[in-house]
């Protein structure tokens, strides 16, 4: 990738790490859950970290579902050079990749329904709104669902 270093996740890729702004709630969750979750994606291969000019740019990974699917997650850096539409859709089409070479089917994703910026980002990258709601972190978020 253009740019980007992709590294196998390891749970000291988070030191010193800062969210944007919308996902700091997640990833609070994430550090706090995150000793049993962040080992289990270290020890399983089931992320990745993405660094530029050798500063995280972004964490993203996927937890198996059914029917060979996985639930994808990502955790971009407040830093301003990764806030921009085409660095972040090079990092999914390489996760994309990723995923369909260790043989998921399909991915989802939970995006906050008031993100109107991430639906838009979402459909872009070819997900589709499940319609499907959700209750976490005191946030309401919807489902998108994408078939490799």
């Amino acid at each position: 990738m253009d740019n980007f270093k992709v590294h196998v996740f390891k749970q000291s890729h988070m030191d010193g790490f800062e969210p944007q702004s919308w996902q700091e709630k997640e990833y609070e969750r994430f550090k706090s859950d995150g000793a049993a979750l962040a080992g289990y994606v270290e020890g399983n291969n089931a992320a990745l970290t993405i660094m530029m000019n050798n500063r995280v740019m972004c964490f993203c990974g996927a937890l198996p579902l059914y029917d060979c699917g996985c639930n994808v997650w990502l955790m971009f850096s407040k830093d301003k050079s990764v806030d921009n539409i085409r660095s972040t859709t090079k990092i999914m089409r390489y996760l994309f990749s990723y995923l369909q070479n260790i043989g998921y089917l399909w991915t989802q994703t939970l995006i906050r329904t008031d993100y109107d910026k991430g639906h838009r980002w979402a459909k872009l990258l070819g997900f589709e709104d499940t319609g499907e709601p959700e209750t976490h972190l005191d946030d309401v978020y919807t489902y998108w669902k994408k078939v490799f």
